[in-house]
C-alpha cells in the first residue's frame, strides 16, 4: 500500500479505528503538542494525568516502529476489514487517487468532474422488491434525477453506486419548501449494500451522477 493511500484511508476513515488505535493516535498528537512547549515535562505530566498521553503497553506497541508505520498498518487493517465501506475516489481520467472521498478535481492531472453531479436527493426509506434491486422513497433536494443516472452511497459508508432504472412521482404537488417527492428504482448494488440500506433508519443527502457509460445508455433504452 502506498503512503498516499494509507494517508487517505487513515484520515478519512478514522471511524473504523479500534479503541487502542484511537488512543495511539491521540497519544502521538499529544506528544507532538508537548514538543512545541518550553516546559515540556509539566505539560507531559498533565497529559498523562488526563490519559491523553498513554502508558498502556498495547498502545505504545502500536507506535513502536514510528507513526508512519502505525498509519500504514492501521490503513491496511481498515481496508482489509471494511473494504465495502471504504470509497476510494479515483480520477476517471488518469486513475490517480483524489485528495478526499468527495473531491471532484484530480490533484494529479487537474481533471474536473463536477459536471457529473446533476442533483442531490434526501433519502426517506428503502424498500425491497420481488426482484433484485431497491425502491427508494426520496426527495429531490437539488437538480434532477433521470433513468440512467447513478446514485452514490458514500454517505452510507458504501463504496458502491446504484443505477437508476425508474423514476416516479409520489405526489404531484411539491412540498411547502419546494422539494419534490420521488420514488426511484435502483439496481446494481451488492447484497451487502442492499441489506445495509434496508436496515437504515436515517435520512442522508446523496449525490446523483450522470456518466456517459454503456450502462447509462442501456437503462435509458429500457
Amino acid at each position: 500500500m502506498s503512503s498516499a493511500l494509507a494517508h487517505y484511508i487513515f484520515m478519512h476513515y478514522s471511524r473504523y479505528f479500534t479503541k487502542p488505535e484511537g488512543r495511539a493516535y491521540n497519544h502521538w498528537i499529544a506528544n507532538e503538542k508537548v514538543n512545541a512547549f518550553e516546559n515540556q515535562e509539566v505539560r507531559r505530566k498533565m497529559y498523562i494525568s488526563k490519559g491523553i498521553i498513554s502508558e498502556d503497553p498495547e498502545v505504545l506497541e502500536l507506535l513502536r516502529e514510528g507513526f508512519d508505520q502505525f498509519k500504514l498498518n492501521t490503513a491496511k487493517r481498515i481496508l482489509n476489514e471494511h473494504s465495502k465501506n471504504v470509497f476510494l475516489n479515483y480520477c476517471p481520467k488518469c486513475g490517480g487517487l483524489a485528495r478526499t472521498p468527495k473531491a471532484r478535481q484530480c490533484r494529479h492531472c487537474g481533471h474536473k468532474w463536477h459536471d457529473q453531479v446533476v442533483g442531490q436527493i434526501i433519502t426517506h426509506e428503502f424498500l425491497s422488491t420481488s426482484e433484485k434491486g431497491l425502491i427508494l422513497d426520496c426527495q429531490i433536494f437539488k437538480g434532477e434525477v433521470e433513468i440512467g443516472d447513478w446514485i452514490e452511497f458514500y454517505e452510507f459508508d458504501l463504496n458502491e453506486k446504484g443505477l437508476v432504472e425508474h423514476v416516479g412521482v409520489v405526489n404531484l404537488e411539491p412540498s411547502k419548501d419546494g422539494v419534490n417527492r420521488q420514488v426511484i428504482r435502483i439496481s446494481g448494488l451488492s447484497d451487502f449494500a442492499e441489506s445495509l440500506l434496508l436496515a437504515n433508519q436515517y435520512s442522508k443527502l446523496l449525490e446523483v451522477l450522470r456518466e456517459k457509460t454503456d450502462a447509462n445508455k442501456l437503462a435509458k433504452a429500457k
